[in-house]
């Protein structure tokens, strides 16, 4: 069976949308003679930022992505070549029919909303929004999202019991337009942290699925310092390659495996190749 090598924080795209390679179930049908399987394999390994004009994920050193032109790469070569602007990669939409832990999905959304939060308690969190105190944007509160003026600044305020429930009776719209009003900078952007590529992904796949166009970029002199995500910027069937970053720290390795051997999975937006 063909295999690619992925990380916690790997986003697979599922029927569901963007899910993390752990909320795959070990083993799962893709078609009627095809399967996709996921294993622990018990061993780490250094993990590789790669972002894109239309995606961004974080992938296995060892993960071997195709280009546009079906060229072989792996995402340890991408970062360490540093030629990540002269790569061109397919613009893909294909979901497959696996179904992820939904319950896992809205859980590991929390994680990376806990990491951009400026602080959390009890189960909430309060996000800052970006907007600069010259440019306060007014929100407008929902039955999900509430906000906070604290001095000159505004926040956003989330449960997690309601996110939850939300994500879980599928609907997105009340969660995505929270996110969109506390991380939309001065320049109508959404501004993230690297850290948090499904936040990005989720709020991508949403308005695209309800025909807004979006692109990401990235910050030009620290490659790694954020995702900035512009809303309404058109995008070709070619995703430009701008953005590519190893990160030091070992961690956790995954092995998907999968049995159509004309198949090639989605993975943080990129189609992977497999061993």
């Amino acid at each position: 069976m063909p295999s690619a090598l992925l990380v916690d924080k790997s986003l697979v795209f599922t029927a569901g949308g963007w899910s993390p390679i752990g909320a795959v179930p070990a083993e799962s049908g893709r078609g009627r003679f095809e399967r996709v399987r996921v294993t622990d394999s018990l061993g780490t390994t250094r993990a590789v930022f790669i972002g894109t004009s239309l995606s961004c994920g974080i992938f296995a050193e060892g993960t071997t992505i195709s280009d546009a032109e079906g060229k072989q790469w792996t995402a340890k070569r991408v970062a360490e070549d540093a030629t990540i602007g002269e790569i061109r990669f397919e613009a893909t939409r294909e979901r497959s029919s696996t179904k992820c832990s939904e319950i896992f999905v809205a859980r590991e959304l929390w994680k990376q909303l806990v990491t951009e939060a400026a602080f959390w308690d009890q189960g909430q969190v309060w996000i800052r929004a970006r907007r600069s105190t010259e440019r306060k944007l007014e929100p407008t509160a929902s039955q999900l999202w509430t906000y906070v003026d604290v001095g000159t600044r505004v926040y956003g305020r989330l449960k997690q019991a309601a996110m939850i429930d939300v994500l879980l009776q599928g609907r997105r719209e009340q969660f995505v337009d929270g996110l969109m009003q506390v991380f939309s900078n001065d320049d109508n952007a959404c501004e993230l942290s690297r850290d948090s590529p499904l936040i990005g992904m989720t709020i991508v796949d949403y308005l695209r699925q309800t025909g807004v166009t979006a692109s990401f970029y990235y910050d030009s002199l620290q490659h790694s310092a954020g995702i900035f995500l512009a809303i309404g910027n058109k995008y070709g069937a070619l995703a430009r390659g701008l953005c590519a970053f190893m990160r030091s720290e070992p961690t956790h390795e995954w092995n998907l495996s999968w049995g159509g051997t004309s198949w090639n999975p989605v993975s943080g937006g990129l189609l992977l190749k497999g061993m």
